[in-house]
């Protein structure tokens, strides 16, 4: 019976990724319908369309991939992995200036 139940669980890890992954999938694909909403007031010939990641080094690799050469309303996506608040602060001040 324990040796059931520890085949169990090994056999159940990888679904468990693969969940995780199927999740990141939809949340960008969310990402990327809710994006075409977002309207600026002015836009420069480079301007590029950035998304920040917090803390997640692994969902910010996916949108990587799956942004990489394409564009957001007429910009080049760029994607930022910060991992403090602080981090998050200077995108918005770099992005102001």
């Amino acid at each position: 019976m324990r040796y059931y139940l520890i085949l169990l669980l090994l056999l159940s890890f990888p679904l468990s990724i693969n969940a995780a992954n199927s999740e990141n999938e939809i949340k960008a694909a969310v990402i990327g319908k809710l994006s075409h909403f977002v309207r600026q007031k002015s836009s420069t010939k480079n301007e590029k369309f950035i998304i920040t990641v917090f803390q997640d080094k692994t969902f910010a690799k996916l949108l990587q991939e799956k942004y990489n050469n394409k564009q957001i309303n007429h910009k080049n996506v760029l994607v930022k992995n910060v991992q403090t608040l602080e981090e998050v602060h200077t995108q918005r001040v770099e992005r102001k200036l």
